[in-house]
């Protein structure tokens, strides 16, 4: 940057101007001395450009103006006079204020040539920054749709509706069903039949508040119910998003969670009332043994501490009795060679209670280094063994009750030996009852023989209550361990005495099964809690931790001691005791909660946590269980997702995009807040659908819109194309549109994405520059057009000069007028050639065949061309039908006739052919004037001269001629390149000098729904019926009448159209036709028109006018159905349209 920027201060520029003077003046005193008054404006200029620089030109002026009087007083004498000393030192003085000036404002323009260079500048970079903006845009979108398609977790979009509008394959996968089935389905459909109205409330919530957060059921397609955990969020556009994860197995989990939590309380009481001593019992190689674990109980049987055991065994050896000893040393030497269960019944000497009776039970197995290890059971069988004799004295009333009893009875004697063993515990146990029959308890049926069963067995014999009891055994008859519930109660004779136990046992086998399922169920719920990703805190109302799993003591960075010393507000940060406590209490079971916090850490950070909590029931108090998830990384993924759609916006904004999102199953259309702008339209009036998008186009857009639309659905073409739309204030506007076509996997169209941006104002520029060159053509235009009608309107006025010279009626005087007359019809085609070129002639396109049109110019085309010029046609059958003047392929066919026969002056070959034809869109990249689609081709050749490239490049404009001076106007090929655009047309040239030319024009095809034939002319008798003929112009009116009363017509005149409504206004007066002017004073054509039909409905209607189609068009003149004849007009082109008008023809 040359100039530094002035600052915005209205003191600035002065305080520089000061000081530059000041500087300035103070060096010019210094040299005072040595330079005396000589050179005294040495030191100001400078001072002046500086000033000027740094201050603008405010400060020159004013450094400028000190600096003067400053020299002018030290430059007279004496010194410090004003006095002038002479003239020489006043020219100086204005050759320095004159030098100063300039370089004022030349600095000052200097300085805003670079402001505008910088200007410039920032508008090009802000132009980058937009394509840039658009750029990342469309990388943004595509990167969602990649995430939204490999998400793991199960997407939905659904409209406001409660329409599924779209999902993922994680969401295909979760639910089983087709993506086509799901996006048909609504959102209660999905859930239980029961659930229904709660989720609609549930989806209700969501249109209301934009957000939810819960736990549902959602049914596969199998029937089966999901649990999933649900977060939906309702967009600006009209859809919500909802994000599923499963959650089955979970919400099993917790379940099932109070069923184990009772089954351990029951687990630990069983375990503190079995009887006898659960222990191992290890012997080694060497011979020694010990037991490195054995229960409490074991020193009640034995009278020997465990801790004693520990090391050695032979305390407990020691108490053996003799007689047993041998045969007990025999059975584990067998059991440790054979790895057999070892089950032995033998008596032990206790030190206080004498000899007992003791059975054992115990599973080996061998360890790595040679030693045997049994896991078993011990337990007192003395009583047992006494009851035996108790048994054998039951009644056999008694044996008969016990017999047919479904459930085991056992009865002990005094001694504890068995006495009943009834047919159920036969079956049961697959032991006969001889073969248990007053034995002791300790020799058969294990359950029975534990030491807890026998200690037991003897408090009932001691006159203690009875209790019932559980116990395992292995069944041999089952080849499964078994469980049986055992209840005792006393056996008492005729004297109260008890003389023995009655017992009855039950098989619940079953019942311990589906415990021990819950059991293992706990477990795994236990891995599963302490492996989870997510912390687990199980609390009571009060917020004391009672369990905490692994995660929650990573997470907080305590130990699982530390923790439950802990409440739960010593964690929270953002949680309000009262209110939480609040909550909690209202919570019930199977009732689920979702909060937000931070939690305290033990080093004192902080964290965002998302709580999950529910409750239940134990011993009737409430225990709440929370799962709470470190929600950091999500809090940082929000807020990048925020960060990055906000500078989508951004982009999407400074970019001038509008994006529309098109539901192709429901054909909800969705817009931006720039639509809205670009359309013109506010949200209040726009109703979400693909018509009111149609009512915004332009009438003349809105075919060629809806083309590319269904093409780019079809996928047969991109959505790439500019159109125009319609303000409500009548403002039209050009717009940009592309489109991307979002389908299934087989292909049919879901979506259709888009951008439209406004180009109106590069249009305009286009169109200046379009006119720039247009008015460079009417230079040309000029000179030709002036030549042709200065040689005609000398012909015209030469010959009426010389009418006036011979008598009316001689053939001279008809010469003359023929003269004329053809004067005047090469003047009316110059000006429809002219018309054709510029796409302002007024013509009437219907449904035509070419070949059938080509066919009768046959006659003509021979005449035109001439002997010596062949002419050669080919003309298939089932050529398809175009929309075009007929008079229109006339004029071409003539134009390219004539050229052809002046391109072969020796002779030679007019060839003229159609074929149908259809282009792809490869082709139509390389032709930019074509489109895919259906065509029409007339190729019109010859074997001329041909062209070079450069005579190619300029044959289509207009009065570019290669003929001599009155051989060629120029205008033809113009005229036929006008008329081939104006129908949507376009034309392609091949020709090579010496080798002749050919004219590809290409009509696009008339669809069959657009198609009408044009009925044929029927034939009406001369004279039938009156005319009201209307016209301003007094000249034509007088023609007109002429005309018609020539043909046999009645004609009523009138100069105005109040003229015309008073004539209409009289009943007695007979009006078959009314023949108007369209642009009169006072009032239109249509207008009048529109009164005389309010006063006769069944008059026929004919408009005529001199004025080009963008002058009329917007009066309706040219619609569809209206009767239209064009100045200049003979006398039969007028006769026939009066003619359709009084019978009614309807035209094409």
């Amino acid at each position: 940057m040359i100039f530094p920027t002035i600052p915005r201060r209205s003191w600035f520029p002065y305080l520089v101007a000061l000081s530059c003077f000041a500087a300035a003046a103070l060096l010019r005193f210094a040299l005072l001395g040595g330079l005396g008054t000589r050179a005294p404006y040495v030191t100001f200029f400078p001072a002046v450009m500086v000033a000027v620089l740094y201050g603008g030109v405010a400060a020159g002026l004013l450094t400028t103006l000190l600096s003067a009087l400053y020299s002018l007083y030290f430059s007279m004498e004496p010194l410090g006079s004003f006095a002038a000393r002479d003239t020489p030192d006043l020219i100086a003085l204005a050759l320095f204020l004159v030098t100063c000036l300039m370089i004022s404002a030349l600095t000052e323009v200097a300085r805003r040539a670079q402001l505008r260079a910088g200007e410039a500048e920032a508008q090009i970079r802000l132009a980058e920054e937009r394509e840039k903006g658009s750029l990342a845009l469309q990388q943004s979108e595509l990167k969602f749709r990649s995430y939204f398609e490999n998400s793991p977790a199960a997407v939905f979009v659904v409209d406001s509706q409660g329409n599924y509008v779209d999902c993922n394959a994680a969401a295909v996968a979760l639910l089983g069903y087709p993506l086509d089935e799901l996006k048909r389905m609504r959102v209660p459909q999905l859930h239980p039949v029961e659930e229904q109205p709660q989720v609609l409330e549930q989806f209700a919530a969501l249109l209301g508040t934009g957000r939810i957060d819960l736990e549902t059921r959602l049914v596969r397609a199998s029937g089966v119910p999901v649990w999933v955990s649900l977060r939906a969020v309702f967009l600006d556009d009209g859809h919500g998003i909802a994000y599923c994860q499963d959650i089955t197995e979970q919400k099993q989990a917790v379940q099932s969670l109070g069923e184990r939590l009772a089954l351990r309380e029951q687990l630990a009481s069983v375990a503190a009332t079995v009887p006898g001593v659960i222990h191992s019992y290890l012997m080694r190689p060497d011979g020694s043994s010990c037991f490195p674990y054995a229960s409490p109980a074991l020193e009640r049987l034995y009278g020997v501490a465990p801790a004693e055991l520990l090391r050695d065994a032979q305390p407990v050896l020691d108490l053996i009795h003799p007689e047993d000893a041998e045969r007990l040393k025999r059975s584990i030497a067998l059991s440790a060679r054979t790895l057999e269960p070892w089950q032995e019944q033998f008596r032990i000497n206790h030190p206080r209670r004498g000899v007992i009776w003791v059975e054992g039970h115990s599973v080996p197995q061998r360890e790595p280094d040679g030693a045997t290890l049994w896991h078993g059971f011990l337990h007192d069988v003395t009583h047992g063994k006494l009851s035996e004799q108790a048994l054998r004295a039951s009644s056999q009333f008694n044996r008969q009750i016990i017999d047919s009893a479904e459930e085991g009875i056992v009865v002990f004697g005094p001694d504890l030996r068995y006495q009943v063993w009834n047919p159920y515990l036969e079956r049961f146990t697959g032991l006969r009852a001889a073969e248990v029959l007053g034995r002791h308890p300790c020799e058969v049926c294990p359950f029975l023989g534990c030491a807890e069963v026998l200690e037991h067995l003897e408090r009932v014999l001691e006159g203690g209550g009875g209790a019932a009891l559980e116990a395992a055994f292995y069944s041999e008859l089952q080849g499964r361990t078994c469980w049986v519930s055992q209840s005792f109660s006393p056996l008492r004779g005729a004297q109260g005495r008890t003389v023995g136990v009655i017992g009855i046992v039950r098989d619940v086998t079953d019942r311990k099964l589906v415990e021990e399922e819950l059991r293992s169920s706990e477990e795994r719920f236990r891995t599963l809690v302490e492996q989870a990703g997510d912390a687990f805190f199980v609390h009571d109302l009060d917020g004391r931790f009672l369990d905490v799993n692994r995660r929650a003591c990573e997470s907080l960075g305590y130990s699982r001691e530390e923790l439950l010393q802990l409440n739960v507000f010593d964690l929270e940060q953002e949680l309000d005791r009262e209110t939480v406590l609040g909550h909690w209490r209202q919570l019930k079971p199977g009732e689920f909660r979702t909060v937000r916090g931070r939690q305290m850490r033990k080093d004192g950070s902080s964290f965002p946590v998302e709580i999950r909590l529910g409750c239940y029931l134990e011993n009737e108090q409430t225990i709440l269980l929370g799962l709470v998830r470190d929600i950091s990384d999500r809090e940082h993924s929000d807020e990048l997702l925020r960060e990055a759609s906000r500078r989508m916006e951004l982009a999407i904004s400074a970019g001038g995009f509008g994006i529309w999102d098109l539901d192709v199953q429901s054909g909800t259309l969705v817009w931006s807040a720039r639509m809205f702008e670009l359309y013109g339209v506010n949200s209040e009036e726009f109703d979400g659908t693909r018509a009111f998008w149609m009512q915004c186009l332009h009438p003349e857009d809105l075919p060629r819109a809806l083309a590319a639309g269904n093409a780019a659905l079809e996928g047969s073409a991109e959505f790439d194309i500019e159109f125009r739309v319609v303000h409500p204030d009548g403002k039209v506007k050009s717009l940009k549109g592309v489109a991307v076509v979002v389908r299934d996997p087989q292909g049919n169209p879901l979506r259709m994405i888009g951008l439209n941006r406004d180009i109106s104002e590069r249009r305009s520029l286009e169109a200046q520059l379009i006119q720039a060159q247009k008015m460079e053509a009417v230079g040309r235009l000029a000179g030709g057009v002036a030549h042709d009608f200065n040689n005609n309107l000398t012909v015209i006025l030469g010959y009426a000069e010389l009418s006036r010279l011979v008598a009316i009626g001689s053939d001279t005087f008809h010469d003359y007028l023929g003269e004329i007359i053809k004067a005047a019809e090469h003047s009316r085609d110059i000006t429809q050639q002219l018309l054709a070129f510029s796409r302002n002639e007024i013509i009437a396109p219907r449904r035509v065949d070419l070949n059938d049109l080509i066919r009768k110019t046959h006659k003509t085309l021979l005449r035109l061309i001439g002997e010596d010029v062949r002419l050669k046609l080919t003309l298939p059958e089932g050529l398809w039908p175009v929309l075009i003047d007929p008079a229109q392929i006339n004029q071409i066919v003539m134009n390219l006739a004539v050229n052809a026969r002046d391109a072969m002056p020796s002779g030679g070959t007019l060839s003229l052919e159609t074929r149908n034809l259809h282009l792809d869109a490869v082709y139509c990249q390389n032709n930019p004037e074509a489109r895919p689609g259906d065509w029409v081709q007339l190729t019109v050749s010859d074997s001329g001269i041909g062209m070079d490239r450069e005579m190619l490049g300029h044959i289509f404009e207009p009065f570019y001629t290669t003929k001599g001076v009155g051989k060629g106007t120029g205008l033809g090929l113009a005229t036929v390149y006008g008329i081939v655009r104006q129908n949507d047309g376009f034309i392609e040239v091949c020709s090579e000098p010496g080798r002749g030319a050919a004219f590809a024009l290409c009509f696009p095809r008339l669809n069959r729904e657009e198609s009408r034939e044009v009925p044929a002319d029927q034939a009406l008798a001369v004279g039938e019926g009156v005319v009201l003929l209307v016209e301003d112009e007094v000249s034509v009116r007088q023609m007109a009448r002429l005309m018609l009363e020539s043909a046999g017509y009645s004609v009523l005149v009138a100069g105005t159209p109040v003229e015309a409504l008073e004539l209409c206004k009289r009943p007695e007066q007979r009006i078959d036709c009314l023949l108007t002017d369209v642009i009169m004073p006072g009032m239109n054509g249509v207008e009048l028109t529109q009164a005389v039909r309010a006063l006769r409905p069944s008059v026929g209607m004919v408009y005529m006018s001199g004025y080009t189609a963008d002058m009329i068009a917007h009066h309706g003149v040219l619609a569809q159905g209206v009767i239209f004849v064009q100045k200049p007009f003979d006398a039969k082109a007028l006769c026939a349209k009066v003619q359709e008008a009084i019978r009614g023809v309807e035209p094409a």
